[in-house]
């Protein structure tokens, strides 16, 4: 009787060890399906590269702002001038250079606004006048502001040159954000392909950088297709404004220049890797593993068998080899670091590591592209891979849900925690 009740047991154990295993890979395969799914529909999609003017963006934004300026204006009055970059009002400066024209021939939206003061009678038909003729007269307006903004931009790139600055042809932005599998690098490659095809020594790439770091082999893909840059001669410049950790440092690293924000992390120059080990709890339900393999060194730590002391050492020194190439590579772009104060897998703040030299200046994205926008003769642009889907969304459906996806699911969830086994750079 007892014996029975023992097996019984035994059998439900059993059975609850496949449940549960059963739900793993299920929940697995549900976390999985979104990427399986979208690398599944991107068989059948097309890329486009996707241009974006920089001053262009800047216009846009300045006319939208004085629009709703002048909608809510409650007194009427003209738009005040924006400041220029030294603090003094360009409104002053262009006062100065009309003041002569001025005393030739009054201006007329000010003849419309002195009409605006009529009697009561008159001052309402005579306010919408004065409207009238400023509206009219407001694309001249812009179009004269953007002339004398070229003037002075092209004064400010000669000024510049004389004293030694470099002051770029054509700037190229491009932004890229990491995850663990570093899964933009396709659309980075494409980027850099653009860049490439056009670019050359007198012009500059600005790599918006965002990233914690991830596997080795897929940051040190896009480490390697920011070096094509550097190997054309192109002036790269790498912009941190949250982080660039592990991976997404030796990423940064490449550039000849990084900027990163006062509060953005940046470092953890080191290697890890962790994985759970359940060879105790199948032993104790009594649950053989078997793993068969052509190699003494084929497999060494593993999440279901029994790890040895000689298989722990020689996967250490196989993240030990990972962390010498990645001090190497850091050390081959930034030979001024010391190395041993900040190969510790370490990260620090901005100000921080401007004072270790992991960084060249503290600033934002926004301000450093703003600024080399000014001091760009040519063209600024702004770069971005894009698809366009092609597929229906009964056929996206479909596919997502079908046996293929589900199986891709699976093998993503399980390539992405086996891929500590391979080690992670963070």
């Amino acid at each position: 009787m007892l014996s029975e009740w023992l097996l019984f047991l035994l059998k439900g154990v059993t059975a609850a060890v496949i449940v549960v295993a059963a739900l793993v890979m299920l929940a697995a395969a549900l976390r999985g399906l979104k990427t399986a799914g979208a690398a599944m529909s991107r068989e059948n999609e097309e890329g486009r590269l996707e241009v974006k003017p920089l001053r262009q963006e800047r216009d846009s934004l300045r006319s939208q702002m004085e629009s709703v300026l002048d909608e809510n204006r409650a007194d009427g009055s003209s738009p005040r001038a924006p400041e220029d970059r030294n603090g003094q009002e360009s409104a002053k400066a262009l006062k100065d250079e009309k003041a002569p024209e001025q005393q030739a021939k009054p201006d007329e939206a000010a003849q419309a606004d002195k009409q605006a003061s009529a009697p009561e009678g008159k001052a309402q038909e005579s306010g919408k006048k004065a409207e009238k003729k400023r509206k009219a007269l407001k694309p001249r307006m812009l179009e004269k502001e953007r002339d004398d903004e070229q003037k002075q931009r092209l004064l400010r790139i000669e000024k510049a040159r004389k004293e030694g600055k470099f002051c770029p042809r054509d700037l190229y932005v491009i932004e890229f954000s990491g995850d663990v599998k570093a899964s933009e690098t396709e659309e980075l490659r494409r980027e850099i392909d653009a860049v490439l095809e056009y670019g050359g020594p007198e012009d500059e790439l600005v790599v918006v950088l965002d990233s914690p770091g991830g596997m080795v082999n897929a940051y040190g893909f896009g480490a390697s297709q920011l070096m094509r840059v550097r190997d054309r001669g192109i002036k790269l410049t790498v912009c941190v404004d949250k982080v660039a950790a592990s991976g997404g440092y030796m990423m940064a690293a490449v550039a000849d220049r990084i900027v990163a924000a006062p509060f953005a992390y940046v470092g953890s120059i080191g290697v890890v890797a962790e994985f759970p080990n359940v060879n105790r709890f199948l032993t104790s339900h009594d649950i053989d593993y078997e793993q068969v393999t052509s190699g003494k060194y084929k497999r060494t730590l593993t999440m279901l068998g029994r790890n040895t002391p000689e298989a722990r050492e020689k996967f250490k020194q196989e993240l030990e080899a990972v962390h010498r190439q990645f001090k190497s590579e850091v050390a081959r772009f930034r030979p001024q670091i010391d190395m041993e104060r900040v190969a510790t897998g370490e990260h620090w703040l901005a100000q921080d590591a401007l004072e270790l030299k992991l960084v060249d200046a503290i600033g934002t994205s926004d301000d450093y592209i703003r600024e080399r926008t000014d001091l760009t003769s040519g063209c600024a642009l702004k770069l971005g891979w894009k698809y366009d889907e092609k597929k229906s969304i009964l056929k996206k459906i479909l596919g997502i849900f079908s046996a293929k996806s589900w199986v891709r699911a699976v093998s993503e969830e399980i390539s992405e925690q086996a891929a500590g086994r391979g080690g992670v750079i963070r």
